[in-house]
């Protein structure tokens, strides 16, 4: 016959046992779940980007030491932003200012021909003012 006192043992081990093999079970879980790190199940690759290493002003051309590359989630990726630093994007002009680790995108660049036509002529530290005047005539202030 099982006493009582023998009863309370088994018990008490049988707790013991279950609490000490939820623990092992649940380490073993979670240090699998960290090692497989972000969820690519779908086919979503991390893809490079262009990115301002510093602020970049409005009218400044850009060169090569304001640039860096960062990692995004594909599904995250902005539209229209620069995959890698080269000539496409060397020289270009800044046509709205660009804030460090901002993507560096095309809508935030001037157009390719008029940074020669306005940006070229206006002096550093002034700024140029567009008064229509009609449909066809316009004036520019310096």
């Amino acid at each position: 016959m099982v006493t009582e006192s023998n009863q309370r043992r088994v018990s008490s081990l049988l707790k013991l046992v279950v609490s000490v093999s939820t623990f092992i079970i649940a380490v073993l879980l979670s240090t699998h779940y960290n090692r497989l790190g972000h969820n690519n199940s779908s086919g979503e690759v991390d893809t490079q980007f262009v990115v301002a290493r510093v602020e970049i002003p409005v009218g400044r051309r850009i060169i090569a030491e304001q640039l860096t590359l960062a990692q995004f989630p594909r599904d995250l990726a902005p539209e229209g932003a620069y995959h890698k630093i080269d000539d496409n994007l060397l020289g270009r002009v800044a046509a709205a200012r660009i804030m460090p680790r901002e993507p560096i995108m095309e809508n935030r660049l001037a157009p390719i021909g008029l940074a020669e036509q306005l940006y070229e002529v206006i002096p550093e530290g002034y700024r140029a003012l567009t008064v229509r005047f009609d449909d066809v005539n316009s004036l520019i202030l310096v």
